[in-house]
């Protein structure tokens, strides 16, 4: 028992030199003059805006040089303590109970130790902290997994208990480091007790204590990372279950297990929403962390649905957790009138928008969803929150412009047009068109036309031509007959578009309607001219000639 000694004999010195230190503090403060100064006018001096950081060497000797003696005292004792401690345990003079007693005792008092050094020190404090919970945690772990002392509910107990230790000093204190220390003590406790293996109730019951004590603290304190934290804890214990192999997984569990789990994805899925919301609804502000907080939640969501939800109620889910990210978006503006929010809870739903319509459909008949979605959802958006948010979602039909792309190049064209890929470019056009025209009737009401607007209705018009193009060629009419006709309805368009340009100082209507006119003149000098019957040829050139004359001409009658 001569070890035991030895630990009393420090701590007994420990504390005998912490009353030393205490005392000559005081003595200092008494010996200390009074000088009162008359305060005199000092002439600011213009300062320099560069101020030199003390590196980490310099910030280690100015924390050493002071009270050296009493540092390096307590290094030489910590080496021989662990010396004595590695011979006893070489000696066996300590048992396993001895040797768990000793660690829980030695890093419970270290803990305890940095927590009464926070109020003189914090870095000091915080690091004698992290290193206390560390030492108990590895001892729970080696009492588990080398001796197998407790069961694991007991060890999961106990470290659990360090991990409320550690918070309840974070809070105390007002450090985030330690809390996140604290939730990682505790997402570590299942594992270092070997209970991440038990049945799914014991392990995610666990999991949402931890969580809602997290959640606690960002009620408490504002600290709304820790949503963030708790999320990425529950998925790292989740990641099997997140992908369509899960169906391999979920092998080894039985129906009932299966039913928990599902229970407790919805649980945690409904709890980083509501925290989410209620966070920005009650600060009034939302930074980058809410926003990055809005899209995990989604894509956390969406990871369960894509696990473990039946495969013909996936789309159904995806689209119902979409409409409550839709809702979350309309009440977070009408509240806050923030947009920063309102930005990352619409994309995400939109996110999930597109994952439910993928669910759903396939091949042309997914474009032509996507593009129906595309024109509608800026709308409602633009009726139910502002403008700028509703133009903002027009960027969704790039989804139905590249899901569309194969449809140009479709072997269905060569049997006619009623067919899928018809339909799919019908779509995807109107849907342009509509949704453009749409925002410019906006834009001229207020006096001042947006370029998205204008660029869809550009790209529609692209669109619309192309699709004419491909239908006419389709149709069982001679090739000369066709060319012709596409022809004379591109240099209708292109005539068009460039004068109204012209007149109304649109420069990307004109330089819209110049590109078409110069493609079908390349078009004709370069491929029709050879291949081009020349009874066509002679019309096609006469037709499209006067035409193009008589603009000039009509233009400048007028």
């Amino acid at each position: 028992m001569g070890w035991v000694v030895v630990i009393v004999g420090i701590v007994l010195l420990y504390l005998r030199m912490q009353k030393l230190d205490e005392r000559i503090t005081q003595l200092e403060g008494k010996t200390t003059p009074n000088i009162n100064i008359a305060p005199t006018e000092i002439k600011s001096q213009p300062t320099s805006r560069l101020e030199v950081q003390p590196s980490g060497l310099e910030l280690f000797w100015n924390w050493f040089k002071a009270d050296w003696p009493l540092k390096v005292g307590a290094f030489l004792i910590l080496l021989g303590f662990v010396w004595l401690v590695s011979y006893a345990f070489l000696n066996n003079w300590i048992g396993p109970v001895g040797r768990i007693t000793l660690g829980l005792i030695a890093g419970l008092a270290i803990l305890v130790g940095g927590e009464r050094r926070l109020s003189i020190s914090r870095t000091q404090g915080t690091v004698l902290v992290f290193l206390g919970g560390a030492v108990t945690l590895i001892t729970i772990a080696s009492a588990q997994f080398v001796y197998q002392m407790f069961p694991a509910f007991v060890a999961l107990g106990m470290s659990f208990v360090v991990m409320v230790l550690m918070a309840v000093i974070s809070i105390r204190y007002n450090d985030q480091p330690l809390i996140i220390a604290a939730l990682v003590a505790g997402a570590l406790g299942p594992i270092i007790t070997g209970g991440e293996g038990g049945s799914i109730v014991a392990l995610y019951s666990y999991l949402l204590v931890v969580t809602v004590g997290s959640l606690w603290v960002v009620r408490f304190k504002g600290w709304r990372f820790l949503v963030i934290l708790s999320m990425v804890m529950i998925s790292l214990y989740s990641i099997d279950f997140f992908s369509p192999m899960s169906r391999y997984v979920l092998e080894r569990y039985t129906p009932l297990e299966i039913i928990q789990l599902k229970f407790f994805a919805v649980t945690f899925g409904n709890i980083f929403y509501l925290a989410s919301v209620l966070a920005i609804v009650r600060a009034r502000s939302a930074d980058r962390v809410d926003q990055a907080t809005a899209v995990l939640v989604g894509l956390f969501a969406l990871g369960w649905i894509n696990g473990i939800a039946v495969e013909h109620l996936r789309g159904l889910l995806s689209l119902s957790v979409s409409l409550a990210f839709m809702a979350a978006s309309y009440a977070v503006f009408k509240i806050t009138k923030l947009k920063a929010p309102v930005y990352a809870y619409a994309g995400t739903a939109i996110m999930l928008l597109v994952a439910a319509t993928a669910y759903e459909f396939e091949g042309p008949v997914l474009a032509i969803a996507f593009a129906l979605e595309a024109a509608i959802l800026p709308i409602i958006a633009t009726r139910f929150l502002n403008k700028q948010i509703g133009m903002s979602l027009l960027f969704y039909f790039i989804l139905p412009i590249i899901f569309s792309l194969e449809s140009f190049n479709a072997y269905a064209w060569t049997n006619g047009i009623w067919h899928d890929d018809f339909f799919t470019l019908l779509a995807v056009t109107f849907g342009m068109l509509g949704a453009g025209a749409y925002f410019v009737q906006n834009s001229e009401n207020t006096g001042k036309i947006q370029l998205a607007p204008k660029a869809l209705l550009i790209l529609g018009g692209a669109y619309a031509l192309a699709t004419t193009w491909l239908t006419i060629h389709a149709l069982d009419i001679s090739s000369g007959l066709s060319s012709m006709l596409t022809l004379g309805i591109f240099t209708g368009v292109g005539l068009t578009a460039y004068l109204k340009g012209e007149l109304d100082s649109q420069k990307v209507l004109e330089r819209f309607g110049l590109g078409v006119i110069i493609f079908v003149i390349a078009r004709l000098l370069l491929v029709e001219i050879w291949d081009m019957v020349l009874a066509w040829r002679i019309i096609t050139f006469f037709v499209i000639g006067t035409a193009l004359m008589a603009t000039v001409l009509l233009r400048k009658r007028k």
